[in-house]
């Protein structure tokens, strides 16, 4: 084949560039990048956020739990001593269908490091300025897997009443407790609102059914074109460390500056 570009438009080679558009096609649709959905997690300051720009959720947003979704395993963080600067390292991750049995702890590779239990699952939101995002949260603190196991233990009540609407929708908020050392303390609730059937919970990609207009109170706007957002992006979760009652903080949110400033986008 003539890849030289100085005669690619003369002779033989118009027929190549003919196909230039059907290759870079088969290029494109064949190879994909790295990655998954973007990370939904809980703040240090409460509020929830997702993806590597940090985006803060919207207050009052719906979002849908993908039952089927449900992953459960084990992961293993490298543990770094306090007041360390080196960086948070994964180690490795052991995570499968809930309909497939959990992973032999015992048969793990040892990091010399040990391995926690996590669970993940994925939630679309289903309304306002973020709807059609889905994201995975995924947890191995304290907080997060009590949020996760309450929320579980509702679908089973609700899958005892009534199997046709299997999917939890919920609001995204958070609670507090106060630490002797670290002071506020925030863990994820997942506050159940509704439940739907599947075919109203739309998959990856599709947008959500539109609702019926409500009329809501005037509040006040932000500028056109902003949106709360992190100071400083985090792309992928971090370890957890068990504080002094049980209840995990990520070692960058031991590290994250008060007060930290978020901005919205506006659609």
């Amino acid at each position: 084949m003539n890849t030289n570009l100085s005669t690619a438009a003369t002779g033989g080679a118009v027929g190549a560039l003919k196909n230039l558009k059907a290759g870079l096609q088969n290029v494109r649709d064949n190879t994909k990048p790295k990655g998954g959905e973007p990370i939904l997690r809980l703040g240090r300051d409460g509020k929830w956020i997702f993806g590597a720009d940090n985006l803060e959720v919207e207050a009052g947003s719906t979002w849908a739990v993908n039952p089927l979704s449900l992953q459960h395993g084990f992961i293993c963080w490298k543990v770094i001593p306090e007041g360390s600067k080196e960086s948070p390292e994964l180690l490795g991750e052991e995570m499968v269908s809930m309909f497939s049995t959990k992973p032999d702890k015992a048969a793990l590779p040892d990091y010399g490091h040990p391995w926690a239990d996590c669970l993940s699952f994925n939630l679309l939101c289903l309304d306002g300025e973020d709807k059609g995002e889905q994201t995975l949260y995924k947890t191995s603190s304290t907080g997060g897997l009590r949020a996760s196991r309450e929320c579980i233990a509702v679908l089973m009540d609700q899958l005892d009443k009534d199997e046709s609407k299997p999917v939890p929708v919920v609001n995204l908020v958070s609670d507090h407790y106060a630490h002797k050392q670290y002071g506020k303390t925030y863990f994820p609730v997942f506050k159940v609102v509704k439940f739907v059937p599947m075919d109203e919970a739309p998959s990856e990609g599709e947008p959500a059914k539109a609702e019926a207009p409500k009329e809501e109170p005037q509040v006040e706007t932000q500028p056109a074109g902003q949106r709360r957002r992190a100071a400083a992006p985090a792309p992928a979760p971090e370890p957890e460390v068990e504080d002094e009652q049980g209840e995990p903080e990520t070692a960058q949110q031991q590290a994250a500056p008060a007060g930290e400033v978020r901005r919205r986008r506006r659609g």
